[in-house]
C-alpha cells in the first residue's frame, strides 16, 4: 500500500460570486498536491468537467473543500457526479458535518485553530488550506456508497420463446454463466474478499448469479472488471448508502458499542429474518428485512444493541451466510440437531409471547424463524446463565463484575471459577491472602466455597462430555441416514435409468407406429382417390350407354352425331374424354397450344368446333398445327345443336346437316391451302429472276 505522502490531494473552492444553482455554469479554483507539501499542478477559473479530467489525470485519491454544496446542487446530484470521479476517490469537507449545520465553522477559524496562514480572499490559496487541514484529518467524509460492492452476472437480454434451437442456445448461456460465476469465486477468494453468492438454478447451470462482495468498489474493480457481451453481462457496482454518511477522519469510532452481550437468531435468505435478544431471553428487537447484508445486520446490532455472543440458526446444517457472520462478529454458533417442524416453531413462540409479556409481534416467516432460532439458543443456555448468576451472588464479591462478561466465557467454554476469574482483574492473590488470613472460619468458608465451585466444574464438564456424547450419536445418526439415502439413491438412479431405457424404446416404438399410421392414412387417401375416379368414370360409361341406347330407341343414333363437349382446351381434359367419333367441340379454346393441337391430331379428330362467344380467336400455334394435319375448325354457330342431358357434356348435330357444312369448310381450307401455295411458287420464282438477272449483269 502506498504511503500517506504518496498519495495525491486535490482542494478546491469555488470562485466569488458563483453558485452551482445559478443558470451560469460556476467555475473554481483547484489545487493538487502530491503528499503535505508538494505542489504539483493549480489552476484558477476552471469548469466542473474540467475539474475532473484533473481528478482522473492526477488519480487524486482525496477531494477537500469548505463546502460539498458549492460543487453540486444536492445529493442527488453528488451520486450522478462521483460516477465520473477516479475510482476510490474520498470526498472530505473540512469544515464540519453537512448534516449538522450547527457544528460548521468557517475555514478561516478552522485553519487558524490548526496554525494554517493564508489569503481567504484568493478561492486558490482555500483551496490549499482545504488540502492541509484533509492531510492533518480534519474534517468529516463524505461516504455515499458501503464498503460493498454487487457483481451481477446475467443474460444481456431474455431469450425470447424462439425456433427449434431454443433450448440448445438456453443450455449454453446457462453453462455459460454458471462456468463465469465459479471463475469470479477463484478471484475472489484469491483475492481474499469476503462474499455472499446468491443463485438461481437451472438444469443445466445458472439462470443468474449475484454477488455481495464485502469490500469496496476499489478493490473489487482491481479483480473483477464489468464486460458486456451479446449473450452474458458482468456488472460490477457499489453498493449505495440508503443515506448519505458523514464519517469523522479521526475521532472515536463505535461510541455507542455498549458492552451488553447479546443472543442474535438469523434466518438468511433474500429476505433477511433478525431476532436481538439479551442473556437474559429479553426481546430488544425483531425485523425482516430484503437484500440485508452482513455488514447491515453488524451496524445495526452494534450501534444500538451491544455485541453478538451467540449467534442463532434453526436449521441443523449451519447456513454459510450465519457461519460467515459469527466468524465476524467472533461469537458461537447455536444449531438444533434436527430440523424444527412448523407446528413446532408456531407452539414455541406462541409460548414465549404469552411468558414475556410486551408488544411482540411476529409478522412474517422469516421473523418467526429468527425468533425461533433465538429462543432455542437461550433455552439452551439458560440453566448455566441461572447457575452463574446464582455462584456471584453467593461468591459476596466486594468489586464490580460485567454478569454479561462472565456469561460470555461460559457460552465459550470456561468454568464459572474461570469465567469469574477473568472477568474479574481486581482480584489479586494479595487481596485473597489478606481474607484467607482474617480467620480459619473465613478460610474454611473459601475452602468450601472452592470445594462447590470444582463441584460445579465438574457438573459441566460431564454434563458436557453427555452433551457431546449425545451430539456424536446424532451425528453417527445421521451419517447412518446418509448412508441409507445414498444407497436408496443409487437403486433410484438404477431405476430412473431402466425407466429411461423402457420409455425410449416406447418411444421408438410410438414413433414407428405413427410413422407408419401416416403412411397407411395416405395411402388410404390415394385408394379413395382412385376409387372415386372409377367410379366417376363408371357413371360416365353408364350415361354414355344410356344415352347410346336411348338415341337408339329414339331411332336418331344413324341421324345425328353425338359429340362430346369439353369445357376447357387441356391436355387433363382431352386425355380423360371418352371421344366416341372424328368430331369434337371445345368451348374454351383460348389455352390451345401446339402439344393439345397435337394430342387430337393423334386422336384422328378430323373437326374441332368452338364457340365464338367464350373465345372470337384461334391461337396461331394450334391453328398452324390443325391446317397442316387438314382439321377442320368451324365456330358453333353454323350447327344447330341439341343437348341431351342437363351436364351439358354431349351434344347431338345432324349428320347431314353438318357433312353439308363440313364440305364447305374444307373446300375453303383447299382453296386457302392452293393460294398459299400459288403464293409461294409466284415468291420462288420471282426469286429465281432476280438471281438470274444479277449472273447476267
Amino acid at each position: 500500500m502506498p504511503s500517506k505522502d504518496m498519495k495525491f490531494y486535490a482542494g478546491i473552492d469555488i470562485e466569488p460570486m458563483r453558485s452551482p444553482l445559478s443558470r451560469k455554469s460556476p467555475t473554481y479554483s483547484i489545487a493538487i498536491y502530491q503528499g503535505k507539501d508538494t505542489l504539483i499542478f493549480e489552476k484558477r477559473n476552471v469548469k466542473r468537467h474540467k475539474l475532473i479530467q484533473y481528478l482522473n489525470k492526477y488519480k487524486v485519491s482525496f477531494l477537500a473543500m469548505d463546502n460539498i454544496f458549492e460543487l453540486v446542487k444536492d445529493n442527488k446530484e453528488l451520486y450522478q457526479y462521483i460516477k465520473k470521479f477516479p475510482v476510490g476517490i474520498k470526498i472530505i469537507q473540512v469544515t464540519g458535518n453537512p448534516a449538522a449545520t450547527e457544528t460548521l465553522k468557517p475555514l478561516k477559524i478552522i485553519s487558524q485553530q490548526n496554525n494554517i496562514k493564508v489569503d481567504f480572499s484568493d478561492p486558490l490559496e482555500a483551496a490549499k488550506a482545504c488540502i492541509q487541514l484533509a492531510y492533518n484529518e480534519i474534517g468529516y467524509e463524505i461516504r455515499l456508497f458501503k464498503d460493498e460492492t454487487k457483481i451481477v452476472i446475467a443474460p444481456s437480454k431474455v431469450p425470447g420463446k424462439g425456433g427449434q434451437s431454443i433450448n440448445r442456445y438456453k443450455r449454453n448461456l446457462t453453462s455459460r454463466i454458471l462456468n463465469i460465476s465459479r471463475e469470479v469465486q477463484s478471484l475472489l477468494e484469491k483475492g481474499n474478499l469476503d462474499y455472499d453468492l446468491s443463485v438461481r438454478k437451472s438444469e443445466f447451470g445458472l439462470d443468474w448469479a449475484h454477488f455481495l462482495v464485502y469490500s469496496n468498489y476499489k478493490n473489487v474493480y482491481k479483480i473483477v472488471k464489468p464486460a458486456f457481451t451479446p449473450k452474458i453481462k458482468i456488472k460490477v457496482t457499489p453498493v449505495k448508502q440508503k443515506e448519505v454518511e458523514y464519517v469523522p477522519l479521526k475521532g472515536k469510532k463505535d461510541d455507542l458499542i455498549r458492552n451488553r452481550r447479546l443472543i442474535v437468531g438469523l434466518d438468511p435468505g433474500t429476505t433477511i429474518g433478525l431476532a436481538i435478544m439479551d442473556l437474559k431471553g429479553r426481546l430488544l428487537n425483531l425485523i425482516s428485512q430484503k437484500q440485508m447484508s452482513r455488514n447491515d445486520i453488524r451496524k445495526l446490532i452494534y450501534n444500538k444493541y451491544g455485541l453478538p455472543a451467540i449467534i442463532g440458526t434453526d436449521v441443523p446444517k449451519i447456513p454459510r451466510f450465519v457461519e460467515k457472520f459469527a466468524n465476524s462478529t467472533n461469537a458461537l454458533i447455536y444449531h438444533p440437531h434436527s430440523t424444527i417442524k412448523v407446528a413446532e416453531k408456531i407452539e414455541l413462540v406462541n409460548e414465549y409471547i404469552k411468558t414475556h409479556p410486551g408488544d411482540i409481534n411476529v409478522d412474517d416467516a422469516h421473523q418467526r424463524d429468527a425468533l425461533v432460532s433465538a429462543i432455542k439458543a437461550y433455552q439452551f443456555f439458560k440453566d448455566r446463565f441461572n447457575k452463574v448468576e446464582t455462584k456471584v451472588r453467593e461468591m459476596n464479591l466486594n468489586v464490580d463484575i460485567d454478569i454479561g462478561e462472565v456469561k460470555e466465557y461460559i457460552i465459550k467454554g470456561h468454568s464459572v471459577f474461570d469465567a469469574i476469574s477473568l472477568a474479574s482483574p481486581s482480584i489479586d492473590e494479595e487481596e485473597t491472602k489478606e481474607i484467607e488470613s482474617t480467620s480459619i472460619f473465613t478460610k474454611i468458608k473459601k475452602l468450601e466455597k472452592n470445594k462447590k465451585i470444582l463441584e460445579n466444574r465438574i457438573e459441566r464438564l460431564q454434563n458436557k462430555n453427555t452433551m457431546l456424547l449425545n451430539e456424536i450419536q446424532g451425528l453417527n445418526l445421521e451419517i447412518k441416514n446418509f448412508r441409507e439415502k445414498a444407497s436408496q439413491i443409487d437403486e433410484l438412479k438404477n431405476i430412473i435409468e431402466n425407466l429411461r431405457d423402457q420409455e425410449y424404446k416406447e418411444l421408438r416404438k410410438e414413433r414407428s407406429i405413427a410413422t407408419l399410421d401416416k403412411e397407411i392414412s395416405q395411402l388410404k387417401k390415394q385408394v379413395n382417390r382412385k376409387q372415386y375416379k372409377i367410379n366417376r368414370l363408371s357413371e360416365e360409361l353408364d350415361k354414355s350407354n344410356k344415352e347410346s341406347e336411348l338415341l337408339r330407341e329414339l331411332n336418331l343414333i344413324d341421324k345425328f352425331y353425338n359429340i362430346i363437349v369439353l369445357q376447357n382446351f387441356s391436355m387433363d381434359a382431352i386425355q380423360n374424354a371418352k371421344i366416341e367419333n372424328d368430331i369434337i367441340f371445345i368451348k374454351n379454346i383460348s389455352g390451345a397450344g401446339p402439344n393439345t393441337a397435337l394430342e387430337l391430331v393423334d386422336k384422328r379428330i378430323r373437326c374441332v368446333i368452338y364457340d365464338t362467344k367464350i373465345c372470337a380467336t384461334i391461337p396461331h400455334e394450334a391453328e398452324e398445327v390443325f391446317r397442316r394435319n387438314n382439321i377442320i375448325i368451324i365456330p358453333a354457330e353454323q350447327f344447330k345443336m341439341i343437348k341431351i342431358n342437363e351436364y351439358e357434356d354431349h351434344v347431338l348435330i345432324n349428320k347431314k346437316s353438318f357433312e353439308e357444312i363440313y364440305k364447305k369448310w374444307v373446300e375453303k381450307h383447299e382453296e386457302k391451302l392452293l393460294l398459299e401455295k400459288e403464293k409461294q411458287l409466284k415468291t420462288i420464282l420471282s426469286r429465281y429472276r432476280n438471281e438470274r438477272k444479277k449472273k447476267i449483269n
